[in-house]
């Protein structure tokens, strides 16, 4: 009977212990459920925020709303207020001016601890990977309707050929225009002196007259393949993903080079959702979330336990996972950036080949 009182203490200790680990938790979680926004802010190009299940299937977990706004050219970015946004998609390449400007968040890993997921291909290797979280991996190429041009040698220089005049389109982004010019005039990916930009801008204003126009909509571009009004594109393999279903059309990395890109979010600085964007990064992460991204884009996606579950048609078709001569032939858009010099110019070549 003299133990029974120590046996109370024992059973009242462990229950208040209970009841303040159970106190704790619930205070965290509602403190961070507090956190959560009503809305969700995205900039980013068309139809390039995950697909509309996964769009709906965050907005009910977390009970908000997603709201998307979209820019035909990421250039448009550099205008704006971005802080009136809360998550924004960038390529790595436009990642460096908003670094220098110090407009970014530094992202949070024990938010996003899909972070830890990455594969190595998506990973920067600059301290700019603070503030970027990677979503999709491509490439830039030509997508080209072999009913109707068979001789093209998998070369740049269909781009420029006379023999297709008015049957090409490029794409509306002055960087992807130079760096395609660049490396089919000089073998690298952006010009190094004035003689070579001067070069590059006589090529672009010379072929400014024989193409259909500048364009990067998913939309636009399969109606004019379809109608036969173009028969080659400057394009996005993402693009010839949802549009390869038109007979005769191949996709081809240049033999001069093709360009490989990394596509990501950022959190502006001051933005007034930061916890809601990191949990909707950290969610896009997910390993069947993001399996889910990769079947629908049918690109790479940055998760590195999703290759292994892909279906056997996306892990061997060669335009996505390229072969070791394709692989060769790439330029990482991330790990060259074109002299500050050539800005001014190169914003008003732009001005001057969208009139």
């Amino acid at each position: 009977m003299k133990k029974c009182p120590s046996k109370i203490i024992i059973i009242l200790t462990l229950m208040l212990l209970l009841t303040t680990i159970f106190l704790t938790i619930y205070t965290y979680k509602k403190t961070n459920l507090n956190r959560i926004s009503k809305t969700l802010k995205i900039l980013n190009w068309e139809d390039y925020t995950g697909t509309p299940e996964l769009l709906k299937k965050f907005e009910k977990t977390y009970n908000l709303t997603i709201e998307i706004e979209t820019y035909k050219d990421e250039n448009e970015i550099l205008k704006l207020n971005i802080s009136n946004y809360d998550l924004i998609l960038m390529s790595d390449t436009l990642l460096n001016k908003f670094i220098k400007s110090e407009k970014l968040e530094k992202l949070n890993p024990k938010i996003i601890k899909n972070l830890n997921k990455l594969s190595s291909e998506c990973q920067l290797k600059t301290p700019n990977s603070q503030y970027f979280a990677p979503y999709i991996l491509g490439t830039t190429g030509i997508i080209v309707n072999e009913n109707y041009i068979s001789d093209h040698q998998e070369s740049w220089d269909i781009l420029w050929d006379s023999r297709y005049s008015n049957k090409v389109i490029m794409l509306n982004n002055i960087e992807e225009l130079v760096m395609a010019t660049s490396l089919n005039t000089n073998s690298k990916l952006f010009p190094e002196t004035q003689v070579e930009f001067n070069n590059i801008k006589n090529y672009l204003k010379f072929q400014q007259k024989s193409i259909v126009g500048y364009s990067e909509n998913l939309s636009y571009i399969r109606n004019l393949f379809e109608n036969k009004t173009i028969w080659a594109a400057h394009a996005y393999i993402d693009v010839y993903q949802k549009i390869k279903d038109i007979d005769g059309l191949i996709f081809y990395i240049p033999k001069e080079g093709g360009i490989i890109w990394l596509d990501g979010f950022v959190i502006p600085k001051n933005a007034k959702n930061k916890y809601t964007s990191e949990l909707f990064l950290n969610f896009l992460l997910e390993t069947q979330n993001n399996l889910e991204l990769a079947k629908h884009y049918k690109v790479i996606t940055c998760n590195k336990e999703v290759k292994n579950l892909l279906p056997k048609e996306i892990l061997t078709d060669t335009t996505i996972f390229l072969k070791n001569n394709s692989k060769k032939r790439l330029f990482n858009q991330g790990d060259e950036i074109l002299n500050q010099k050539f800005e001014p110019q190169l914003i008003k070549l732009w001005n001057e080949l969208k009139k």
